[in-house]
């Protein structure tokens, strides 16, 4: 019996012993799902169909335009120097400011990510194209101004855009954007008042422009943004009709602003 158990307790401690633990060598699929990646998936720059998006946006009685001061020519006829003479012609400059309301806005808004260093993250450029409905005239009994209906305004912005809809491969369920740029305005397309075309006064111009807004998904993809234009600050020192200001001066300046909302089709 004891000899048993001596030969038991042996075959034991050397079985013990001689044991050896196993750990399993990490595999290439584990090093991978470890380590997640910084940056989005690489696609070309020429891929347009993953770096195009394309939106319709539209406005309603939200976008409102101002154009830049300006100075047209008025004449008048001053009595003859001697009796029975012609008429003395006089020119004056006259002050010149064009505002405008639309009633409704339709915009086509292409935007293509030149760069995408993650799946939420790009830089894009943007190009709304913008067709309005509404009327213009002059911005107050201080200036002239041209009479018309519609207007035309043509953006490009250099975009920055974040979370939901950065890229087509964005998982979130949120985003910003942030774009500045320039704007080409022209409003007045259909002129009500051929006299004042004649004088120069509604001609198409250039300014800075920002936008800001945000993306998300409500039936489709949507984005809602608010966007300012503004040009430089200018002092107007005479009225309409070539006189002294009473107030002295006023500061004009060109400007826009417009909410819109956007719905991305691709």
């Amino acid at each position: 019996m004891k000899q048993f158990l001596f030969l038991s307790v042996f075959v034991i401690v050397g079985f013990t012993s001689n044991a050896q633990v196993v750990y399993a060598e990490p595999t290439d699929e584990d090093k991978t799902a470890d380590v997640q990646p910084l940056t989005s998936s690489v696609t070309k720059f020429t891929d347009y169909k993953s770096r195009l998006l394309l939106g319709i946006g539209s406005t309603l009685y939200l976008d409102f335009i101002a154009s830049p001061l300006s100075y047209t020519t008025i004449e008048f006829q001053d009595p003859p120097i001697r009796p029975g003479g012609p008429n003395v012609i006089r020119r004056e400059p006259a002050a010149v400011q064009t505002s405008y309301n639309s009633f409704y806005s339709l915009s086509f808004e292409p935007r293509y990510n030149i760069l995408e260093p993650a799946d939420n993250f790009s830089f894009a450029a943007l190009a709304p194209l913008t067709l309005g409905f509404g009327q213009s005239g002059p911005t107050d009994e201080s200036v002239k101004g041209a009479y018309g209906f519609g207007h035309v305004q043509l953006d490009l912005l250099a975009s920055v855009y974040y979370g939901y809809n950065a890229t087509i491969r964005s998982e979130e369920s949120f985003g910003l954007h942030f774009g500045i740029g320039y704007e080409l305005n022209k409003i007045g397309l259909l002129n009500l008042n051929p006299e004042l075309n004649q004088e120069n006064v509604n001609k198409a111009w250039i300014m800075p422009v920002t936008r800001v807004g945000a993306q998300f998904y409500r039936v489709a993809p949507v984005e809602v943004y608010v966007k300012y234009g503004f040009g430089p600050r200018e002092n107007q020192l005479i009225d309409g009709n070539g006189s002294d200001l009473n107030e002295g001066k006023i500061v004009r300046r060109a400007s826009s602003l417009k909410l819109a909302i956007v719905y991305v089709i691709n």
